[in-house]
């Protein structure tokens, strides 16, 4: 995989996890919401009040640089901005701006040879809202599924960890003599087609 995008992280039996990072994320909306006055809920009801492409405003997240692309010394743009401008249309493209990035990091992957057909999963403290989840659905085109669990970086670790000491593999260490259970997760439906076909030029923007 010559992509210099794509980083290789080792599991502890030998295989590899292919990953595109950024730096963008939860903490774009956090200090879009504090700029706006509003709590994480306050943020989701805002979003959900503006319609896709926030009416052409468009974020650019590097708020702190970025690693993926590699823009370290980046900052973020807000642009678009008309007198129609409103506090939803730009917590909404906040969320939009930074959800494109992921998406970007899901095309390198498939252009790798990196098989992305099978379920989206959201995860981590800003997937507990609503915004999140039904943005991603609105870019992808493809259902989301919101992982339940929470400190899932601290449970693979521990899972990783039991795998070396007992000698197992890590698929089968959660409940012994068995294979891992499906992650649990809720299901956030595929939009309205109209919604991915605003989010085109979105994505060539950003």
């Amino acid at each position: 995989m010559a992509n210099p995008a794509i980083a290789g992280f080792a599991d502890a039996s030998g295989r590899y996890l292919p990953l595109v990072c950024t730096l963008n994320a939860s903490k774009v909306t956090d200090t879009f919401a504090a700029l706006l006055g509003v709590d994480h809920r306050g943020f989701d009801q805002l979003v959900a009040a503006a319609p896709p492409g926030s009416d052409g405003i468009v974020l650019l997240p590097y708020l702190d640089g970025e690693r993926t692309p590699d823009l370290p010394v980046a900052t973020g743009s807000l642009l678009g901005v008309r007198t129609t401008a409103t506090r939803a249309l730009v917590a909404r493209a906040c969320v939009e701006g930074v959800l494109c990035s992921l998406v970007e990091a899901l095309d390198v992957l498939s252009a790798s040879g990196v098989d992305t057909s099978g379920r989206l999963l959201l995860t981590g403290g800003a997937a507990r809202g609503t915004s999140y989840g039904q943005v991603l659905a609105d870019l992808t085109g493809r259902p989301i599924d919101v992982v339940a669990e929470e400190e899932v970086v601290a449970r693979g670790a521990a899972v990783q960890a039991a795998a070396v000491l007992v000698g197992a593999d890590p698929m089968t260490v959660q409940r012994p003599g068995c294979q891992s259970p499906p992650v649990p997760s809720s299901p956030i439906p595929v939009p309205m087609p109209p919604a991915s076909a605003v989010h085109t030029p979105l994505r060539e923007v950003s």
